[in-house]
């Protein structure tokens, strides 16, 4: 920072870089929060004199005055599984591409966690959510329903909620397995999923229960040795 400036170190201010431009407070503020008409003369004397000072814009700020934070909230279930990583990796890429910074938070399942996530978004002023949800049914959605009286894009991923209108990006489960079925027809499949009581049953550890749930061996074949989704997601190291 500059001796002369004449007051304690810290961020310069909008007034200092308007009196280092010679222009009015409030020209220096539609040039840095790129609003308004300002001449292009203007225009370079104040992008100059912030540069000189190193002025860098309060987003939180600028977001209360124009209404637009430029950063969407990602929620989902818990960031290290690698299905909810690939997700966020594409969102991220695709914001950034236009603009958008993302805050991603995890909720681990947890509803409590996901209300908790939800409140921070929106205090953050983000200008659309993208939440995979934990709600089940009509009492579980006031957050969300929150964000969107308060205008707020809210987006579904992963899995919808029935009692919102709202959009959603979901794998077409049925579909998948109807498919997977007419690939093997004629033959038998080269390895069963055994689901329901029986497949949870057995030790409580979640890395040799997770290892009990791999897909069986089908006449003599070797099983694939990859996990299904949820299990990957329940055996990670870091959750209880």
């Amino acid at each position: 920072m500059p001796a002369d400036r004449g007051r304690a170190a810290g961020p310069p201010t909008i007034s200092e870089v308007a009196a280092e431009a010679g222009v009015g407070r409030a020209t220096a503020a539609r040039t840095l929060g790129g609003y308004g008409y300002v001449s292009p003369e203007l225009r370079e004397r104040v992008l100059a004199a912030a540069e000189k000072l190193g002025y860098r814009a309060n987003a939180l700020a600028r977001s209360m005055s124009t209404g637009v934070s430029h950063t969407l909230g990602v929620i989902v279930a818990d960031i290290g599984n690698p299905f909810f990583a690939g997700v966020v990796r594409g969102i991220s890429d695709t914001s950034r591409a236009r603009g958008f910074d993302t805050i991603v938070l995890s909720t681990y399942e947890e509803l409590g966690e996901e209300v908790a996530a939800t409140n921070v978004l929106i205090d953050k002023r983000v200008d659309g959510v993208i939440i995979a949800s934990a709600a089940v049914d009509r009492t579980e959605v006031a957050h969300i329903k929150a964000a969107m009286d308060r205008g707020i894009p809210v987006v579904l991923v992963d899995r919808a909620v029935s009692s919102l209108d709202l959009d959603a990006v979901v794998i077409d489960n049925r579909d998948a397995a109807r498919r997977g079925g007419d690939a093997h027809r004629g033959g038998p499949p080269p390895y069963r999923v055994r689901v329901g009581p029986a497949a949870r049953a057995g030790p409580r550890h979640p890395a040799r229960a997770a290892h009990r749930r791999l897909p069986q061996p089908v006449d003599g074949r070797r099983a694939p040795t990859r996990l299904p989704r949820r299990s990957r997601r329940r055996a990670h190291p870091l959750r209880p």
